[in-house]
């Protein structure tokens, strides 16, 4: 998505529906990464510690990156209902919202 920087300074994050929470730099990095350096990506491997909800992940990839993305264990029991921060079950949650199950 097209990431408004002006209000993204305002904040670290910003709180998404559900209670995830999206770091803000991982947006404007996607975004210059995509329109500065895109050439430099494709065909790379990255590797993304700690990467929430995996949005800069899925920019990577899909500017031709071969990604992997890792998250933490979930604090709080794990399963649909989890609430935390940043964990492995809401990275799930987000990448197959946005690729589909099996990937």
């Amino acid at each position: 998505p097209p990431w408004d920087r002006e209000e993204m300074a305002k904040e670290v994050y910003t709180t998404l529906e559900g209670g995830g929470i999206l770091w803000n730099a991982s947006g404007v990095l996607g975004e210059y990464l995509a329109a500065k350096r895109k050439e430099d990506i494709a065909g790379k491997h990255v590797l993304e510690l700690g990467a929430g909800l995996g949005h800069l992940s899925l920019a990577l990839a899909r500017m031709g990156a071969h990604v992997t993305t890792t998250e933490s264990a979930c604090e709080k029991g794990g399963g649909d209902a989890c609430a935390c921060w940043g964990c492995l079950e809401q990275l799930r949650r987000s990448l197959v919202s946005q690729l589909g199950e099996g990937h």
